[in-house]
């Protein structure tokens, strides 16, 4: 029987009315009745053997007794949470696996290890929680359990890290004006900050920086925050050199 199955006996006894059985060893035949019963191995940590009697007796009082020999199988454990196949650059990624384990994870604890993921990527042994410093990119992790017979399962994804590209350098001469190129892949909302305050105030992928009215040579620093459809959003920053530009003489003699 698998551990957490369970398994139909079969007990014969010509002439016998009466089948009682003794499944925890105790002697006393009061855990099962009848010639067919079924045997539950829940909560029993496989491999183990188990040993069940019969005690099977016939209209008169006359009894005789037999043993038999389960075998409880080993199970994997299974994994039971999805995986969180999304991060961003501003915050920790983290995903807290569980495992169950059909003999009980008190009979039978699970163990956990990575066989693929960034470098960086770290998984608690005794409590599946995965975290990581997320990196722009995409990234396949493989994540073991392992129940302490050598039972094991996997779980595989894939993480999407938004990551977003102000481009730049860019340089623009004093009175001029440039555009500013945001890039970031499945991103559906770009919007900057052009004034240093903080504040992202201005919606669009590709936007204009204005040097009219700034005295070059000087330089400003341009920060795009852009976010996938999902909230998962990324930040970069670009530096603005503002050339300085000679005067030029309007006036004839």
């Amino acid at each position: 029987a698998p551990e957490g199955g369970t398994v139909q006996l079969s007990g014969q006894c010509d002439g016998c009315v009466t089948f009682s059985w003794d499944y925890d060893g105790d002697g006393q035949y009061d855990d099962a009745t009848g010639a067919q019963p079924t045997f539950d191995a829940t909560q029993i940590d496989g491999s183990v053997q188990r040993s069940v009697v019969l005690e099977a007796c016939d209209g008169r009082g006359a009894c005789a007794i037999s043993a038999a020999t389960i075998d409880i199988e080993n199970v994997a454990p299974r994994i039971t949470t999805a995986a969180v196949t999304k991060a961003d650059l501003a915050r920790p990624y983290v995903y807290a696996a569980a495992a169950a384990d059909p003999a009980g994870l008190t009979a039978d604890p699970v163990r956990w290890r990575l066989l693929d993921g960034p470098p960086t990527m770290v998984v608690g042994p005794s409590n599946g929680v995965v975290s990581w410093t997320p990196v722009a990119g995409r990234y396949a992790v493989t994540l073991q359990a392992t129940d302490d017979d050598g039972g094991a399962t996997t779980q595989s994804w894939s993480i999407d890290v938004v990551g977003a590209d102000a481009g730049g350098p860019y340089v623009v001469g004093e009175g001029s004006v440039l555009t500013l190129r945001g890039r970031c892949q499945g991103c559906a909302r770009f919007e900057w900050d052009l004034d240093g305050d903080g504040a992202f105030e201005i919606a669009g992928r590709d936007v204009p920086f204005s040097a009219v009215g700034l005295d070059g040579a000087t330089s400003r620093i341009a920060r795009l925050n852009a976010c996938d459809a999902d909230g998962f959003c990324a930040t970069d920053t670009a530096a603005i050199e503002v050339a300085n530009v000679p005067p030029v003489i309007d006036t004839r003699p």
